[in-house]
């Protein structure tokens, strides 16, 4: 097939991110981990989940913030997955995950207790909808559901866009559909569900839409925390999660550098931003100063016969955590 690349602008973007010369206060990068494939990394600030992303699946790996990894098992990770950690209703740290027949089919979330070394499908789940990613927080879970996958998340290493809805249930209580449209990413904490979803609203964001962040109360209350375009320079939000009771963090993350991002969920707030000098191609906020990042793997940007771009990843790739992040 005929195939035109446009590889230099983004190579050449990431390039010059790479080697900009460190400012007064630079962030202090410490290396832990070497990766040999493609993922994505998710914390909750003590602990970190990477993926590593195969031909035909991902590998699971666990570590404390500082220390490498460890592989712990799991049946079905797809290349695209995006586990998180949470906690169970008895305090127990665990991964939920989705476990698939195929990599774009056959998903259930899955629930790995590092405690006990043992793995059971969330409960309230299990529907014969697509079950893309979950969270629990104290025995609470929310998830996301979609009614297909699309073809754009076999490729590894790629976070796609998810659509469909979100599911909710308490601790002690009956799963339900709480209102509105899905996303790509979320994350949960004490009733609120952080979402991330992909808006086309003419106006908002430019020809490539908009990359929203909200929050989801169980209520059915939406508060908006932020929006930004998407588009040529890949943009998009990684990590998002709540850094403490009313603050929230997130990563935003191109071709031509990163930036981890803060505010409080008051309406009025103001986002606080500080440069992730060397980025990443998956970036979690640790807290409002410092971040872990999968660094490398330049995105070559391939454009099909019929106008399909396709993004894929290229190694080596290492896992850092970077300190000292001040806002600009």
């Amino acid at each position: 097939m005929h195939q035109t690349l446009r590889r230099t602008t983004v190579a050449v973007a990431l390039a010059l991110a790479a080697t900009m010369p460190a400012s007064a206060g630079a962030a202090t990068p410490t290396t832990i981990f070497s990766a040999p494939q493609p993922g994505t990394v998710e914390t909750d600030g003590s602990t970190y989940l990477l993926t590593q992303a195969g031909p035909t699946g991902a590998t699971l790996l666990v570590g404390e913030v500082g220390m490498a990894p460890t592989a712990h098992a799991t049946t079905g990770l797809p290349t695209w997955a995006r586990p998180h950690l949470g906690t169970s209703a008895g305090g127990h740290r665990v991964v939920v995950y989705p476990s698939c027949a195929t990599n774009a089919s056959g998903c259930d979330l899955r629930v790995l207790d590092l405690s006990a070394n043992r793995t059971y499908k969330l409960k309230g789940a299990g529907t014969s909808r697509e079950e893309l990613e979950g969270d629990l927080d104290r025995g609470a879970a929310a998830w996301l559901v979609a009614s297909k996958i699309t073809s754009s998340q076999s490729i590894p290493g790629y976070v796609p866009e998810k659509a469909g809805s979100v599911r909710y249930r308490p601790a002690n209580g009956a799963a339900r559909t709480l209102p509105g449209d899905g996303g790509m990413e979320l994350s949960l904490d004490r009733g609120r569900v952080l979402l991330v979803r992909r808006s086309y609203q003419e106006g908002l964001g430019g020809e490539g839409g908009a990359v929203i962040i909200d929050i989801l109360r169980t209520t059915g209350v939406r508060t908006r925390i932020t929006a930004m375009g998407s588009g040529e320079d890949f943009q998009r939000i990684e990590g998002p999660r709540f850094v403490a009771k009313d603050r929230v963090a997130w990563a935003m993350v191109s071709a031509s550098g990163s930036w981890l991002k803060t505010r409080s969920v008051a309406a009025s707030a103001k986002t606080s931003t500080a440069r992730i000098i060397k980025g990443g191609m998956s970036v979690a906020p640790l807290s409002t100063t410092s971040v872990l990042a999968l660094q490398g793997g330049q995105y070559a940007d391939w454009t099909e016969e019929d106008g399909t771009d396709v993004l894929y990843p290229e190694g080596p790739f290492s896992l850092v955590r970077i300190t000292g992040l001040t806002a600009q």
